[in-house]
């Protein structure tokens, strides 16, 4: 069984390095595949996000993952998230996660043609299809073959006192926060709070980072925003846990446009009398994440990476929320 298992994960490879196909990773068998609904959640309401579509994934350690991580081999729920940061793949579960996957646990990759799908991303993870697809190969995965270089960590009930909420402008970080405050009780801290005065003033490099300094040095905290950089190497060593919002860039535009049209005439409780203002360019940084640029520099550069939970969709982040 292992040596099977293993061999067929190196024909998988073999496949991903010829790059003609794509890859779907599954717990149960199935001769097709039909598009479906993916949904977002909003505001406590289940939102169609995108057309009905088969997703594929141009890395077959992407397949294998999904193949292995789902609710048949893990019953009694899971937490996982998988995505890119600069361009690497990266993969996370909790230890509750993988402690359910047993030594038969199993899936099934499932390989098609990329020419029949579309690719959605720049780094060849996401690709989708709006026709029904039949795969050329069905490809039994077993546990030892899951990617070898996954991050695990705790789950969120064991996520300490000192929490810091990070991730692009218009992520929706504030929202998330609070939400997290009000299930674990602790004291929340906001970015826009900090730095800014009535009327858009900005506090100053200096005064923004004292208070991020003093507000650090406390046991208990969520802090939420996008941090001082020259504040975050203490935050980020201080906190038990990162929590990063790392979304595709399409949510933080769309919210972006949504907090501009809500809040241009009645600002947000932590801008009092700082209305929100349509900026283009700054539009343009969410649409490209340039933010997450030094962000993502920041978080790899941190000694103990488990204590980063990233939350990849508004479907994962919802769940992330209820398990709390």
């Amino acid at each position: 069984m292992t040596t099977q298992a293993s061999e067929n994960k190196l024909r998988l490879l073999e496949l991903e390095k010829e790059g003609g196909f794509v890859f779907h990773g599954s717990g149960v068998a199935l001769d097709s595949l039909e598009p479906r609904q993916a949904y977002n959640f909003e505001n406590e309401k289940q939102e169609p996000d995108g057309v009905p579509a088969v997703y594929a994934s141009g890395k077959a350690d992407y397949a294998i993952f999904m193949a292995l991580i789902n609710e048949i081999n893990c019953p009694s729920g899971y937490e996982s998230s998988s995505g890119t940061i600069d361009g690497k793949l990266v993969f996370r579960a909790s230890k509750d996660t993988l402690s359910q996957l047993s030594e038969n646990a199993s899936g099934w990759v499932y390989v098609f043609k990329k020419d029949q799908f579309q690719q959605r991303d720049r780094d060849g993870v996401e690709f989708i299809s709006t026709q029904s697809v039949t795969p050329l190969e069905q490809i039994q995965v077993r546990k030892e073959d899951l990617p070898q270089d996954i991050e695990v960590f705790n789950t969120p009930s064991n996520f300490g006192k000192r929490i810091a909420v990070v991730g692009v402008s218009a992520s929706g970080k504030s929202t998330f926060a609070r939400k997290l405050a009000e299930k674990t009780k602790l004291p929340l801290f906001l970015m826009d709070s900090i730095m800014w005065n009535p009327g858009w003033q900005y506090v100053g490099d200096e005064k923004t980072v004292e208070k991020l300094h003093k507000i650090g040095s406390q046991e208990e905290w969520i802090l939420e925003g996008y941090i001082d950089k020259k504040a975050r190497p203490f935050i980020f060593e201080r906190a038990d846990t990162i929590i990063y919002l790392d979304y595709p860039p399409i949510v933080a535009t769309l919210r972006y446009l949504q907090r501009w049209l809500k809040h241009r005439k009645n600002p947000r409780p932590e801008l009092e009398g700082s209305p929100e203002k349509f900026d283009w360019k700054f539009m343009k940084l969410v649409w490209k994440k340039g933010e997450a640029v030094s962000l993502n520099k920041f978080l790899n550069q941190i000694s103990n990476q488990n204590k980063i939970i990233k939350l990849t969709s508004v479907q994962q982040t919802k769940k992330f929320l209820k398990s709390i």
